[in-house]
C-alpha cells in the first residue's frame, strides 16, 4: 500500500481484556506518528477505565462483548449488532480507514457497505502465525502509518489510588506477598483448583507469605473461599469481586510474585514488571504471553497444543486438558523458590 494521509481512523477491538491490553501497544503508535490523526476507538463496554491518556484517543464507542461471542444465540447477536450500527452510524460514517485489531466479518462488511469506510485493514495474522500478538497489532498499524517505533502495552497510572490500596488491602502482611489468579473464562485454560491448594501448602510450609486471591467471577470467589477453608493456617485474603481493574493493577505493583492461569491479569503484572509464573497449553506463550523479562511461562508442549484455533473455529471441547494437568504443583513450586530465594 502506498503511503496515504489518513486523518480519521477507526480502531476496532472486541477481544478480551488481555487482548485489549496488548492492543494498546499498537494504538499508541498512531498519534506518535501523526498528532493530527483523529482516532475513534471501538472497545468493549467496561474497558473504558483501561484506556490510558497516553493513547490520545479522541472518541470512544463501546460495544457489549456478550453479543460478539458464539455462546450467545445467533439471532440475538444479529439484532444487537444491527441496533448498534444504527445507533453509532453518524459517529462512524465516512471515516478514512478502519483498523481491525480483532477480526469481525460482520463489521468489515458493514464498514465497507453501510459506513462508506473504503479502506479496511484486517490482516491481523499478517501470515506470521508465531509472532507475538503485540507485534501483529503493531505490524498492522505500520501498514497505514510507516512508523519505525516500537511500543509496549500500557495502562493508566494508578498513583492516585496507591494510598487506598495500601490502607485497604496491604496492612499487617507477612514477609512475602503472592497473588493468585485461579480461573479464566475458557474452561480448558484452567489449572486444577486442587493443584493451587497443593501449591499453597508447599509455599506456606517453606515461606512466610500472605496470599491474595484476585479475580472477579463467581467461580473465582468460590475458589478463594475453598482455598481459605483448606488452608486455615495460611494468611489468605480473597479479593475476588472486591477490586476494579485499576485497583488490581495497583495491588500487583506491591506483590513479590503472581501465579496465574493464562488470563488478562498476567498482562497487568507485566506492565508493572512484576515476577509472574503463568501456565499455558491452550495457546502459545510466545504469541499470547506477557511481555516481561520477569515472567516465566510454563508450557509442556503436548502434541495437541495449542488448540486455540480448534476451539474457536470448530467449537472443540476437551474433557481432559493434559496440557494443564501435566504442569504439576512441584513444577510451579520449583519456579516459586527460585524467584523468592533470589
Amino acid at each position: 500500500m502506498k503511503e496515504k494521509k489518513f486523518k480519521n481512523v477507526v480502531v476496532f477491538t472486541s477481544g478480551g481484556i488481555g487482548d485489549f491490553v496488548m492492543a494498546t501497544s499498537a494504538i499508541s503508535l498512531i498519534k506518535n506518528y501523526d498528532k493530527n490523526v483523529k482516532v475513534t476507538l471501538i472497545v468493549c463496554k467496561g474497558y473504558e477505565s483501561l484506556i490510558s491518556k497516553k493513547l490520545q484517543v479522541d472518541e470512544i464507542i463501546t460495544l457489549n462483548r456478550k453479543y460478539h461471542v458464539v455462546e450467545t444465540p445467533l439471532f440475538l447477536r444479529l439484532i444487537y449488532k444491527v441496533l448498534w450500527i444504527i445507533k453509532n452510524w453518524r459517529k462512524l460514517y465516512g471515516k478514512d480507514i478502519c483498523l481491525m485489531l480483532e477480526y469481525s466479518s460482520f463489521f468489515i462488511k458493514v464498514a465497507k457497505c453501510f459506513l462508506s469506510i473504503r479502506t479496511v485493514i484486517d490482516e491481523v495474522s499478517m501470515n506470521k502465525e508465531y509472532n507475538h500478538l503485540t507485534m501483529k497489532y503493531q505490524m498492522l498499524v505500520r501498514i497505514v502509518f510507516p512508523t519505525q517505533n516500537l511500543s509496549i502495552p500500557m495502562l493508566p497510572d494508578t498513583d492516585n489510588i496507591k494510598q487506598k490500596i495500601n490502607s485497604k488491602f496491604l496492612q499487617s502482611t507477612k514477609k512475602y506477598k503472592i497473588a493468585l489468579c485461579t480461573r479464566t473464562s475458557i474452561e480448558i485454560r484452567n489449572w486444577d483448583i486442587n493443584y493451587f491448594n497443593e501449591l499453597i501448602k508447599k509455599i506456606n510450609k517453606t515461606y512466610d507469605v500472605t496470599f491474595y486471591i484476585v479475580g472477579n467471577s463467581k467461580e473465582e470467589i468460590e475458589n478463594g473461599e475453598y482455598l481459605i477453608r483448606e488452608n486455615k493456617n495460611a494468611d489468605i485474603r480473597n479479593l475476588c469481586g472486591k477490586t476494579s481493574f485499576l485497583e488490581v493493577k495497583e495491588l500487583l505493583m506491591n506483590m513479590d510474585l503472581l501465579v496465574s492461569v493464562d488470563t488478562s491479569i498476567v498482562h497487568f503484572a507485566a506492565i508493572g514488571n512484576i515476577p509472574t509464573i503463568s501456565m499455558y497449553g491452550f495457546s502459545l506463550p510466545s504469541v499470547f504471553g506477557p511481555i516481561n523479562h520477569n515472567s516465566i511461562c510454563l508450557f509442556t508442549g503436548e502434541d495437541c497444543s495449542p488448540c486455540i484455533a480448534k476451539y474457536f473455529l470448530n467449537k472443540m471441547k476437551c474433557k481432559y486438558p493434559k496440557c494443564m494437568y501435566n504442569i504439576t504443583p512441584n513444577m510451579v513450586f520449583k519456579e516459586v523458590r527460585q524467584i523468592l530465594d533470589a
